[in-house]
């Protein structure tokens, strides 16, 4: 077992801190016997405090892509494009990932605990995570498709999900898709709480500003996001709104850097 201390990656020049990783404390152990055969396999990757900051520069740049030439359009070997390294199981323990861009937003996933687990390249990868995303406590499992296929870009890479979300109830089944410039979710299941929706929904980032299409389809909304409570018990309080969505200002600003086009049928409002 390799174990290191104190593990820096330096960050992109422009980037907003000196290092994109800092890991407080990596855990490495590799199996031996496939060594002989010029295979590399990772029994078991751990980091302890790992620091991952993602950003993306206004002319589209990223951080991590280190000067790679961009891929190319034609459909890879899978032979060829299965991974040269081989991990059995990566765990993370408090730890951070920041991700921000030039238009002012930024998200951060705060990590408790994280595994990744999956026998070869072949096989199906399990996955847990307890959390937060931006303050919002996360705590789902479920299973991702092989790595060799999501390397290999064979598409719709499957994704299922299940646990809570803001204490409430969540369950997510779909089908991911990235070619070129489009990023899409397709076979959408989603429940939450008393939401349920179908569907799909993409990202295109081809154009001057990011493009979102989709064509959803709902059992049930929950305006609140998820079922409703009942009144609490106890002296009278101040009157509480009767309005379905609240009568304070939304600040509209952050659609201008958008554009949607789409369709959204429910059958229930709740």
């Amino acid at each position: 077992k390799l174990l290191l201390a104190d593990v820096r990656v330096s960050n992109a020049p422009w980037g907003s801190t000196p290092q994109m990783l800092a890991v407080e404390r990596l855990e490495v152990a590799v199996a031996l016997l496939p060594l002989l055969s010029r295979r590399v396999e990772l029994i078991e990757v751990a980091l302890v405090a790992p620091v991952l900051t993602l950003e993306t520069r206004g002319d589209g740049q990223r951080n991590w892509d280190w000067g790679r030439a961009a891929a190319t359009e034609r459909t890879p070997d899978p032979a060829a494009a299965a991974p040269a390294i081989c991990v059995g199981r990566v765990e993370m323990s408090r730890g951070t990932v920041v991700s921000r861009c030039d238009c002012g937003t930024a998200t951060r996933v705060a990590i408790d605990r994280l595994t990744l687990r999956a026998d070869d390249a072949a096989a199906s990868v399990v996955a847990a995570f307890r959390g937060s995303v931006d303050d919002v406590a996360v705590d789902v499992s479920g299973t991702f498709g092989p790595l060799g296929d999501l390397v290999a870009r064979r598409w719709p890479y499957p994704v299922a999900l299940a646990g809570t979300i803001a204490g409430q109830r969540a369950a997510i089944r779909a089908g991911l898709r990235s070619d070129g410039t489009r990023h899409a979710v397709e076979d959408l299941a989603l429940t939450y709480g008393a939401t349920e929706l179908g569907g799909r929904f993409a990202v295109d980032t081809g154009g001057a500003r990011p493009k979102l299409l989709f064509d959803l389809d709902g059992a049930a909304l929950a305006a609140g996001g998820g079922p409703a409570r009942a009144p609490a018990a106890g002296p009278a309080g101040p009157r509480q709104s009767t309005r379905l969505f609240p009568d304070t200002a939304i600040d509209l600003a952050p659609l201008s850097a958008v554009d949607a086009e789409g369709k959204l049928a429910l059958r229930r409002l709740l």
